[in-house]
Formats: C-alpha cells, sequence, structure tokens
C-alpha cells in the first residue's frame, strides 16, 4: 500500500518556531514528530511505498528522512500552497496504478492507532475522535450504520452541525485515484 504524507505547511500558528524548521522536525517527546508517523509505518510494514508531499523548508525533511530511516522514500513537491486536497495531488504523479489503495497520514498527526486494524476494513476509513467543542475541527456526520453522510469543516454552531467527531487526519482510501475525478 502506498501511503501519503503531506508535510508542505508553513505552520504559521507556531511561529517563530516553524520560520526555520518545518512543523513536522519539530520535537515532541525528543525525536520530531515525522519521526512517530514514520517509525509505525516502517516497523508495522504497512507501506510498500511512503509518498511525503513537500514544500516550505522540504529539503530539511528529506535530508533528516534519509539519513535516519532504511527506507526508500518518495517526494512530491506541492509549489504553491492550496491546501490539503491539492497536496493529495501533487502525489498523484509518483502513482503507476491508480487503482491502489492509499493511506494519507497528515503529517503533524500524533496517534495511538492499530494502522494494521485499520487497513484491514473492507470500505474506507476516515479516522476520528470524539470531542467536546468540534468547531475547531472538520467533523463528520454519519448515518446508523456509520458510514458518512457529511463533512463539515469547523461548524460555528450546532445549527450547521451537531456531531462532535472531529476529523483526526488518517484516511485509509480505497482505489482513490480512480474514484476521484481532479480537475
Amino acid at each position: 500500500m502506498k501511503v501519503i504524507i503531506p508535510v508542505a505547511g508553513f505552520g504559521t500558528r507556531l511561529r517563530p518556531h516553524t520560520l526555520h524548521n518545518p512543523k513536522v522536525l519539530l520535537n515532541v517527546g525528543g525525536k520530531p514528530m515525522i519521526h512517530y508517523i514514520i517509525d509505525q509505518l516502517i516497523k508495522d510494514k504497512i507501506a510498500s511505498s511512503i509518498i511525503l508531499v513537500t514544500g516550505f523548508l522540504g529539503d530539511k525533511i528529506k535530508d533528516y528522512l534519509n539519513s535516519t530511516f532504511d527506507f526508500k522514500f518518495d517526494f512530491a513537491e506541492q509549489e504553491e500552497p492550496k491546501g490539503l486536497g491539492h497536496a493529495v495531488y501533487c502525489a498523484k504523479k509518483v502513482f503507476k496504478n491508480k487503482s491502489d489503495e492509499v493511506m494519507i497520514i497528515l503529517g503533524d498527526t500524533l496517534f495511538d492507532v492499530d494502522l494494521k486494524k485499520m487497513i484491514k476494513n473492507v470500505n474506507s476509513v476516515i479516522g476520528v475522535k470524539t470531542v467536546n467543542d468540534p468547531r475547531r475541527f472538520g467533523v463528520v456526520e454519519t448515518d446508523r450504520d456509520g458510514y458518512i453522510t457529511r463533512f463539515v469543516e469547523k461548524p460555528a454552531s450546532s445549527e450547521i452541525s451537531t456531531s462532535k467527531e472531529a476529523i483526526v487526519g488518517l484516511y485509509y482510501l480505497k482505489k482513490f485515484f480512480t474514484a476521484f475525478q481532479f480537475a
């Protein structure tokens, strides 16, 4: 399976720390954030390919990963910051088989999830966590069977969405590039 990790953001909310270092290279518990994600993917043997979508200070991310892990990474550059969807689209050129399963993990996401269990699902899956105040997050609304019926980005009030299921930055998508049309 291919794993796409978008790491192209500027990390503006963490300035001045991110003026000279990408957000994913900031230390948490003694290691850069990205270390924990990559380490789990390699240890659990989940990824046949890991594609990092880089942008601002991307060379520092490449240097860190290539000097720390014994794994061949692929890199795609997001030359202009146009959001998460565009970052994922930038990884498209690395795919030879457009029907590959894809896991997308946001590079600044720290999680305690059994990824092996997540990818055994017969359906596509989006990781969520119940939160008290969903106004800072994208949320999913689901039907009684747990299937997503709607996404709401940062609902301003309960009139917009009553969901408290925040999207955490983990996505497992079956046949991603054949299921969606890109402009």
